[in-house]
């Protein structure tokens, strides 16, 4: 790859950082407020219209649409293999966060995890295959995206009830926040080739995603640990569409050979066992939950108990 190309895709990957810190500001301050609404609410749309009457929750929503923002911006410079792995950041701001306003220590895990996360991420931007801005058409585009859609869907449709309904609603956001990373890429390639209503279509298919992921994970966080919610949500954020990348955007990890694709498959599995580990930090759940109970406490609300 030429150095102009090596020097696009760092650019990408600082935009991509840019929105992970962006992103971990605001998932705090949400998920502050997603055990102050009953659990009646839970994966209906109208848990978000009771959500946004918090002006803590629309601070925290405002920065997702600035890491949103910085999303599509990186995902013009570089390919998705890159892109998404380096949200895995997100996760970092939050230990950060906890450590500023509670104290928290930092440990060896953590630090080993963060360790992981970038060295796992420069190993990307090495063996990562170029940026193309060609993607799948007709079947090949619909069928994943449809069947994507179906699974994530189906948990919201059912009946909130039994002990697994956090773990059904947690991966049901993580599909559907990688269903708006996928979008997010299509609305940036039509727009980049001139195509402005097929990429204002894309851009409202992003904005009902991400209302989609944004209830589910709001309504898994009512009662299920963080620890256990945020994990699932970020490895299927982070995993699908890079998993999807050589079938819907033409990443070809094929041509690239044995070695760097051993590589690719290497830094891939760091990140996502960095933010696994870091996701079940303890400084990263005390810091979701503690702020959601001195809100309670604040208000005089019950706290919904965990029957994750």
């Amino acid at each position: 790859m030429c150095r102009y190309g090596r020097l696009m895709e760092v650019l990408g990957t600082l935009f991509a950082l840019a929105a992970a810190m962006v992103f971990g500001c605001g998932i705090v301050l949400q998920a502050a407020e997603a055990r102050q609404v009953p659990r009646a609410d839970a994966r209906r749309v109208r848990l978000v219209a009771r959500l946004a009457r918090s002006r803590r929750w629309l601070v925290g929503t405002t920065l997702t649409l600035v890491g949103w923002l910085l999303h599509a911006t990186a995902f013009r410079l570089a390919p998705v293999t890159i892109v998404q792995p380096a949200l895995a950041f997100t996760l970092v701001v939050v230990l950060l966060g906890a450590h500023r306003v509670l104290d928290e220590p930092v440990g060896v895990r953590e630090v080993a995890a963060v360790g992981g996360l970038a060295g796992g991420l420069i190993l990307l931007i090495a063996a990562a295959p170029t940026r193309t801005t060609q993607h799948a058409h007709g079947a090949d585009l619909a069928v994943p995206l449809v069947v994507l859609g179906i699974v994530a869907l189906v948990p919201l449709l059912r009946p909130p009830s039994g002990r697994l309904v956090p773990l059904s609603e947690a991966v049901a956001a993580g599909i559907a926040f990688a269903w708006s990373g996928i979008a997010t890429k299509l609305f940036t390639d039509t727009l980049a080739s001139g195509r402005q209503p097929t990429a204002a279509l894309w851009l409202a298919l992003v904005a009902v995603a991400a209302v989609l992921g944004g209830v589910a994970e709001m309504s898994a966080l009512q009662v299920g640990r963080a620890s256990r919610v945020v994990p699932i949500t970020f490895a299927f954020e982070i995993a699908l569409p890079v998993a999807l990348a050589p079938v819907l955007f033409g990443e070809r990890w094929g041509a690239l050979g044995a070695a760097r694709i051993l590589t690719l498959a290497a830094a891939l599995t760091a990140v996502l066992a960095a933010a696994v580990i870091l996701a079940t930090s303890s400084g990263v759940t005390h810091l979701i939950e503690a702020e959601a109970a001195s809100e309670a406490e604040r208000r005089g609300l019950p706290q919904h108990p965990d029957t994750s």
